[in-house]
C-alpha cells in the first residue's frame, strides 16, 4: 500500500479494484437470473429442477427468426392471461400470481432424462446456453482480474504488467458485453412490455438492462480511462515504471 502511495499509483490501483468488483458483480447477476431454478412437475407427484435458461424461453418468439405460429401464439396468450390475471389481483388487493414461463419443447419428463428441443426452438435454446457461459465467464475473469489487482497493492506485486496489459483488458470486458447485448439484441420481441412484465425470467432483473450497463461502462473504461492514461496523461504517475 505505501509503494502504491509513494508512487503515485494509489488512485490508478483502486480505480481497477472497483471496476474488477463491478463486473464481477454484473456478470454475476447476469448468470445467476439464468440460472435460477424452475421446478418441473412429472407424473407421481415427484418433481425435478432445471435452470431457468435451459427450462423457459426469453421471449415469446423462439427460433431463428420466426417460430412456428402455433407456438409463439399459445406463448403470447400464456403471457396475456397472465398479465390479465395480475391485473385482476391488483384490484382486488391480493397476492400478484406466478410470472410464466415460456417452456420449451422438448424438456425431459425425468430428472436424468434427455433433452430433445423441437428444431424450431434449438437455436433459441442454445442462444441462452451461450448467454449464460458468457455471463460465467465475464465474473470469472474479472474474479482473477481482481485478484491480481489486489496483489499489486503488496509492494506493487506485478503491477508494470497489469497497466501494460490494462487496454487488452478493458477490450476483452467489451467483448463479452458487447457478447451478452448482441446476443439478446438479436431475440426478437425480447424488451415487449408484455414479456418483460410477465416472463419469469425478468421477474428478479431485467438482463438485457444489465448487459448494456456493462457494455456502456466497459466502453467508459476503454475510451475513457485508457485514452486519459496513454494520450492525455502528462504526469508519470499515470504509468509504472
Amino acid at each position: 500500500m505505501a509503494y502504491l502511495k509513494d508512487k503515485g499509483y494509489e488512485a490508478r490501483a483502486f480505480y481497477l479494484n472497483a471496476l474488477y468488483v463491478l463486473f464481477i458483480l454484473l456478470g454475476s447477476l447476469f448468470a445467476a437470473t439464468l440460472n435460477g431454478e424452475r421446478h418441473i412437475d412429472v407424473a407421481g407427484g415427484k418433481d425435478f429442477s432445471l435452470p431457468l435458461y435451459q427450462a423457459c424461453a426469453l421471449s415469446p418468439v423462439t427460433g431463428d427468426g420466426v417460430a412456428a405460429k402455433s407456438e409463439e401464439t399459445k406463448y403470447t396468450d400464456e403471457l396475456l392471461v397472465r398479465k390479465e390475471e395480475a391485473a385482476a389481483a391488483e384490484a382486488s388487493d391480493s397476492d400478484e400470481p406466478d410470472r410464466v414461463c415460456l417452456a420449451f419443447v422438448g424438456l425431459p419428463t425425468t430428472e436424468d432424462g434427455d433433452f430433445d428441443i423441437h428444431p424450431q426452438q434449438k437455436d433459441a435454446f442454445d442462444r441462452q446456453q451461450t448467454l449464460f457461459n458468457i455471463g460465467v465467464a465475464t465474473a470469472v475473469v474479472n474474479a482473477l482480474l481482481f485478484a491480481w489487482s489486489v496483489i499489486m497493492h503488496w509492494k506493487g506485486f506485478g503491477i508494470s504488467y497489469h497497466f501494460m496489459l490494462e487496454p487488452v483488458f478493458s477490450i476483452l470486458n467489451l467483448g463479452l458485453f458487447a457478447g451478452l447485448v448482441g446476443n439478446l439484441g438479436g431475440i426478437e420481441d425480447l424488451n415487449l412490455e408484455l414479456n418483460v412484465q410477465n416472463n419469469v425470467l425478468f421477474e428478479n432483473i431485467n438482463v438485457f438492462a444489465v448487459g448494456v450497463v456493462g457494455l456502456v461502462i466497459a466502453a467508459l473504461d476503454l475510451a475513457g480511462s485508457n485514452l486519459v492514461i496513454y494520450w492525455a496523461c502528462k504526469s508519470y504517475k499515470c504509468w509504472s515504471e
